[in-house]
């Protein structure tokens, strides 16, 4: 499994007048560095690689799969909102589109979300034995605005920024984790994998 992303979020989760407002930052001296601090506190937060496991402001990925498996192809990162295109690529390497009547999609909020083979279809035997010779374009996210983010990650995210404001040293990382509350916040977001 690969998983890429190929698009990413159009907004950030919080705009430069809210983090200051937060930090009550009055000037706008030290927004090149709060600026670095809220890339560095979403990226620490969104993705399939960031503590939540999970999207948050709406984004396309791109997961490669060996073959289609069985009967169902999950999709690792919640929420998904849509798959855009079901490819492969055939023995010939030409790429290939799955056709929408062969599958049908299933979203599951905290889980992710499945593709399943409808009954009585059959995926495609003719795809190539490459390692990602099957491709799924999917778009995952609470939604496209920052609002649509459940609050408490937001917050949390303003606590690991005023966290990395306040104490400009190696020793940051001990105040983020020092701080219940952030883990508080964040414990019912983070995914579980069985």
């Amino acid at each position: 499994m690969n998983l890429t992303r190929t698009v990413a979020p159009a907004a950030s989760l919080w705009s430069m007048e809210e983090v200051r407002a937060h930090l009550r930052a009055e000037t706008a001296d030290d927004d090149a560095f709060i600026a670095s601090i809220m890339i560095a506190a979403e990226a620490l937060l969104d993705g399939y690689s960031g503590i939540l496991g999970r999207a948050l402001v709406s984004q396309t990925w791109e997961l490669r799969l060996r073959n289609f498996g069985g009967q169902r192809i999950f999709v690792p990162l919640p929420p998904l909102q849509s798959i855009s295109s079901l490819t492969y690529m055939d023995q010939s390497n030409v790429l290939q589109t799955v056709a929408a009547s062969v599958y049908q999609v299933v979203v599951n909020g905290d889980s992710g979300g499945w593709i399943n083979l409808r009954n009585g279809k059959n995926w495609p035997t003719d795809v190539t034995y490459d390692d990602e010779g099957v491709r799924v374009l999917f778009i995952a996210g609470y939604g496209a605005a920052a609002s649509d983010v459940p609050m408490a990650i937001r917050m949390a995210g303003l606590l690991l920024i005023s966290s990395l404001y306040e104490r400009r040293s190696a020793d940051a990382a001990s105040a983020i984790n020092e701080n219940p509350m952030v883990m508080q916040l964040l414990t019912p977001y983070r995914r579980v994998l069985f």
